[in-house]
């Protein structure tokens, strides 16, 4: 049980941080094409929406989830 105290603190940072950066990675939008108004249809970005939130948030509950199965596995023995 300390070992495992010991070990979710750091990792949770960790996770904690790792989420925040990569919030922080979007690029910038490009620049609009040159010999047209803006507002024409021929210069507007693709309206994507960012894949990695949610992406994030399954790989951590994941990540919980097999150390809680892992967890209830050594604690049996």
């Amino acid at each position: 049980m300390k070992k495992t105290k010991r070990f979710i603190a750091p990792f949770a940072i960790v996770i904690f941080f790792c989420i925040g950066i990569s919030t922080l990675a979007d690029p910038p939008p490009p620049p609009p094409m040159p010999g047209e108004g803006h507002g024409s249809f021929l210069d507007q970005p693709a309206q994507n929406g960012p894949i990695d939130g949610g992406l994030s948030i399954l790989l951590a509950l994941a990540l919980m989830y097999g150390g809680k199965k892992v967890y209830k596995v050594v604690r049996n023995k």
